[in-house]
């Protein structure tokens, strides 16, 4: 199941999602995130998903944060990013649970080839960059997005774990067209 979640780019959303929010999309106990994309790769962004570097790509500026990538970096009325959460049934999520190790490693590889599917259909359908006026101009684009993967649901109640494999691609509105130049994806 995929569900889709709008970022504007308000210090509060970019907040929670480099700083509030890094206890979970960074630094909380899942598996660290990781840099997707032909974009990412095009901008310096491999490995391991930074606090630093995403909340900068985030407000639309290069990782160190001192070059805009797109037109209307750093504005509060600029959409940062879409949080894509592709959710695998809860059934999977129990069995992975509740399986041994063996068989946990065999429902992990099945689950990551499914999502990597999934990420290149939205490269395929999403990569196309805007340019010129008011953004009329539409060509190629390679995506840049961080993908965190999670195995129980937040909010645990008492404490008790609630198996929820899911992974979030946090499509930043940022984008690499063919002459290497950035600005923003076509929402």
């Amino acid at each position: 199941m995929l569900s889709i979640k709008l970022i504007g780019n308000s210090k509060q959303e970019v907040g929670y999602y480099s700083d509030l929010g890094e206890d979970y999309y960074v630094a909380g106990g899942e598996p660290t995130g990781i840099w997707w994309g032909e974009g990412a790769k095009q901008l310096g962004l491999t490995g391991t998903v930074q606090a630093s570097a995403f909340r900068s790509i985030l407000e639309g500026k290069s990782a160190d944060g001192q070059k805009a990538l797109v037109q209307n970096a750093g504005k509060a009325s600029r959409r940062a990013a879409f949080d894509l959460t592709f959710s695998v049934p809860k059934s999977v999520s129990i069995a992975r649970a509740t399986a041994d190790d063996k068989l946990a490693s065999q429902i992990d590889q099945a689950c990551d080839a499914a999502s990597k599917k999934a990420f290149e259909a939205v490269q395929e359908l999403c990569g196309i960059a805007r340019r010129g006026k008011a953004g009329k101009l539409n060509e190629p684009a390679q995506l840049v997005a961080a993908v965190f993967r999670h195995e129980t649901a937040r909010g645990l109640k008492d404490n008790v774990p609630d198996p929820n494999l899911h992974y979030h691609m946090v499509l930043c509105n940022v984008a690499v067209r063919e002459d290497g130049t950035t600005g923003t994806f076509d929402a």
